[in-house]
């Protein structure tokens, strides 16, 4: 039986505990698997223990034992009524909806973006031209760094601020901010599948751009130029060089890091056992995703261009929501409807068998290597058909 480090099955490398350190003698460092992982200066620390109490998984783990209620958020499908955005967006552009709100008030929104080596950093923009950096789906751990202290520092300040990560980035800033619902915070999550190592995305990158002779100027996870179905298969990675040529693969497990992270080898160890694939989330006011199987709830709401699925979590949530919807075309919908092809609302990843075997191949023969072996169209198809008769069996 496949396992991974049960230790860091309990670190989901948000950070917070770094960045809550006064003394600052905890820092964030690299594994051999490319994950970021706290390392303590034993000298410098004084046992304050604050670094355990902003721990998003402790407390997550607090929160499913004393929790005793399913309260099911508002759900609604949507897409913005801006088809510029909505061709920009991974779905139907609901990021951009509460971005533009917090913008056009002074404010401030956080969120990922890929810098000119391709890595991914949370960045906060101000600015509404500068949106497009955040927008679309990047499937790779983003570096947070000090993103919750710079928050804090605009939330003190009076400026309304959107933060949007994972669901333990999303509740890594909470309870860094003492479990406190500030009126000028909005924290927005997504349904997340996992997050795919950033050493191996890396080595991708390098791998493209030896192949191609060419420096990577801009990459695309979720490209729509086929449009966007309830199935997502025609989504597929858009390379750009800074020769001028382009590089596409679709559907998506032609791309070969897509396809390891769309067959579960390379995430992190605590996704594959997420202590935040439960409700209610109080750490979050609102949860996106793509609306997958929306055909199913209403056939209204598939106009082939992205439509987003949006769960609303709080009061607060619920009074933005009413301010900004005239902006989107939108249907309210049944929540275990919406779920029922959304499965990573509530379900973790399963542990590739091949996990170990991928990581000593990657150490030892490189991206090449692990392409052919682990990440082919074959390898995904076979692994696909296996899983598909486990089920059958099941049943």
């Amino acid at each position: 039986m496949i396992s991974v480090n049960e230790k860091k099955k309990e670190c989901c490398g948000c950070g917070a505990c770094s960045q809550i350190c006064h003394m600052g003698c905890i820092t964030m460092c690299q594994d051999s698997e490319g994950f970021l992982y706290p390392v303590t200066d034993v000298e410098k620390c004084i046992r304050c223990n604050r670094c355990n109490q902003v721990c998003p998984i402790e407390n997550a783990q607090k929160v499913c034992k004393e929790s005793k209620e399913l309260r099911q958020p508002l759900t609604y499908g949507a897409w913005h009524k801006d088809d510029t955005v909505r061709d920009n967006s991974s779905s139907g552009g609901a990021f951009t909806l509460f971005a533009e709100h917090i913008i056009a008030q002074g404010g401030v929104v956080y969120g990922c973006a890929l810098d000119e080596d391709m890595k991914a950093f949370h960045i906060g923009v101000d600015d509404i031209c500068e949106l497009d950096k955040l927008r679309g789906s990047k499937y790779v751990q983003s570096k947070i760094e000090d993103t919750y202290v710079k928050v804090k520092s605009d939330i003190l300040a009076g400026k309304k601020v959107l933060f949007v990560g994972t669901p333990c980035q999303a509740a890594g800033l909470y309870y860094f901010l003492g479990k406190r619902k500030h009126d000028n915070l909005y924290i927005v999550d997504f349904i997340c599948h996992g997050v795919p190592s950033p050493k191996v995305f890396e080595e991708y990158i390098g791998h493209l751009e030896r192949k191609y002779d060419s420096k990577i100027v801009s990459f695309k996870f979720r490209n729509k130029d086929y449009g966007w179905s309830q199935t997502g298969l025609q989504l597929g990675t858009k390379v750009k060089f800074a020769n001028g040529k382009f590089l596409r693969k679709y559907p998506a497990f032609k791309d070969s890091f897509m396809n390891g992270f769309l067959d579960d080898i390379y995430l992190r160890p605590s996704c594959y056992e997420c202590q935040f694939k439960s409700l209610p989330k109080e750490y979050a006011d609102f949860t996106i995703a793509d609306f997958w199987g929306v055909d199913k709830v209403s056939k209204r709401l598939n106009d082939k261009k992205g439509t987003s699925l949006i769960l609303v979590h709080s009061k607060q949530g619920e009074n933005m929501w009413k301010l900004i919807n005239d902006k989107c075309y939108f249907e309210k919908v049944s929540f275990e409807s919406a779920i029922r092809r959304n499965k990573s609302l509530i379900q973790s990843a399963k542990i590739n068998p091949k996990r170990n075997n991928f990581y000593y191949d990657f150490e030892e023969r490189g991206y090449s290597y692990v392409e052919r072996k682990y990440m082919s169209v074959f390898q995904w198809a076979s692994h696909k058909i296996l899983k598909m008769r486990k089920q059958l069996i099941q049943r």
